[in-house]
């Protein structure tokens, strides 16, 4: 792998090192809270996980008709639930909308619980970072937003080929997306992980739209227009404030 080439297959310069997952004790498992409404369990084909804030919310306007059937939550987050929904145009694909941000020493420990109760074919993770975390060889950047990827190696990809570049080295994934992808290396589940750069604070309607090609990559389409998806996603803007990583 050339140092800013393509990462396939992802490799552990990803800020979880080999080493550092076995020092990892999931002493907060049981502060995570997942409750479906009717099973105990679910098989899917595919695992939708959408992180806090411009993630969480593309999800929501992208899929309007879904169906809310459980819930995640955290004794120490009052008075916030994160939802998992299906989704009637998609059987066998389930979202995880995380309404609430997990903090990075749970990320493991949530990402165990998840999995006790969910048993994906494939899983997609929607991130978001700030631009100015982004490293290239020349210094340079795209202009925000943009998207870049990474996956494992049994993720096999619903198109043969992709606008979407993968995550060059030395960028460094944190919190739920590593921990997932992480999950899945060592399990061998295929995985693949979106993630947005953006200015940090400054949110557009871009910012949202620029996850519309992870979707069509893994060939999701949206039940509404594009209009409407784009007066949506104006309309969503005003809801985020990332100083305190929280919604207004």
């Amino acid at each position: 792998m050339d140092q800013w080439g393509q990462l396939d297959p992802f490799t552990w310069s990803r800020n979880w090192e080999e080493d550092e997952l076995d020092d990892i004790v999931p002493d907060k498992v049981q502060d995570t809270v997942i409750s479906l409404h009717h099973t105990p369990h679910i098989n899917c084909q595919t695992l939708i996980i959408a992180t806090f804030g411009v993630a969480s919310s593309f999800t929501q306007i992208y899929f309007p008709h879904r169906t809310v059937i459980g819930t995640i939550t955290t004794p120490d987050i009052k008075g916030k639930a994160s939802e998992i929904f299906s989704l009637g145009n998609y059987p066998g694909v389930i979202v995880v909308s995380c309404l609430y941000e997990t903090p990075a020493e749970s990320s493991y420990s949530w990402t165990e619980k998840l999995f006790e109760y969910f048993t994906p074919q494939r899983i997609v993770v929607l991130d978001r970072l700030p631009a100015d975390s982004y490293r290239t060889g020349d210094f340079k950047r795209p202009s925000s937003p943009f998207l870049r990827k990474l996956q494992t190696p049994t993720y096999s990809p619903v198109l043969a080929s992709s606008e979407i570049p993968f995550l060059e080295s030395p960028n460094m994934l944190q919190k739920i997306i590593a921990a997932v992808l992480s999950h899945c290396l060592r399990r061998n589940i295929p995985c693949v992980g979106y993630v947005s750069y953006e200015e940090d604070r400054i949110i557009h309607a871009n910012t949202l739209y620029a996850f519309e090609g992870a979707l069509k990559e893994l060939g999701f389409a949206s039940e509404l227009k594009p209009s409407d998806l784009l007066t949506a996603y104006k309309k969503a803007v005003g809801s985020f404030n990332y100083k305190n990583d929280s919604f207004i």
